[in-house]
């Protein structure tokens, strides 16, 4: 990771200030991060695409419940294509090596709609059932969290230029190695990781949840401050 040490001190300074403002909440265990980064050269064929995105998922392996949170940035709603049983545009699937086809795993914008943000569009969900009925759609829970694990389970976003799916990443597992300050995922700790930071923190979501305790509070604020100042170095 590339040390940062720009902002050091407003960083310190907002997060003293919010402090006696947000209380810390106790922890709830077995929650699990996972994080993909997507374009179009991870479609198969690859389609070219310049768009890109990033998700955060937080599950809670007791709960069978997840929280995600998916910003595409090169998409707008008008170019997203409702396809599926439901629909919809942001999905989940596995690849099923007896059928050799894609399995529709999770109907993402079943549970709520995309927004538009500046530069592109926001998918945020809050405590889904993982699997099971979706509306038309129904998945095998087990079988998405085996994939889910096992670092199989893909996102894709369907769209009117590419209806079979413009960008696509694979979930990973957040665990050793990865760096809570690097929010947008791109290998670099750096301004945009900063602000990519306030805003998430500003929502609520998921993705500045970097405790992992299922709760955004002032200890996800200075775990934020720890990582960014070091850079993930040590």
């Amino acid at each position: 990771m590339t040390r940062t040490t720009g902002l050091a001190r407003f960083v310190v300074a907002v997060g003293a200030l919010l402090s006696p403002l947000l209380g810390a909440a106790p922890a709830q265990g077995h929650i699990f991060r996972f994080f993909a980064g997507m374009d179009g050269q991870q479609m198969i064929p690859a389609t070219g695409s310049s768009a890109t995105g990033r998700a955060v998922l937080l599950y809670n392996h007791h709960a069978i419940l997840y929280d995600m949170d998916i910003f595409v940035e090169g998409i707008t709603l008008a170019d997203l294509k409702p396809t599926g049983p439901n629909g919809t545009s942001f999905h989940a699937y596995y690849f099923d090596t007896a059928t050799q086809t894609n399995v529709l795993a999770l109907d993402l914008d079943f549970f709520a709609p995309p927004v538009e943000e500046a530069g592109g569009v926001r998918l945020v969900l809050q405590d889904v059932f993982l699997g099971d009925q979706q509306g038309a759609v129904w998945s095998d829970t087990f079988i998405v969290e085996d994939m889910l694990f096992t670092d199989r389970l893909f996102l894709m976003v369907h769209t009117n230029d590419f209806p079979d799916g413009e960008i696509r990443g694979t979930l990973r597992f957040a665990g050793v190695g990865s760096c809570p300050a690097d929010v947008n995922f791109d290998g670099v700790v750096d301004v945009r990781d900063f602000f990519a930071f306030i805003v998430a923190f500003q929502a609520g979501a998921p993705a500045a949840d970097l405790t992992i305790d299922g709760i955004v509070d002032v200890q996800d604020f200075f775990t934020f401050i720890i990582a960014f100042l070091s850079g993930c170095d040590g």
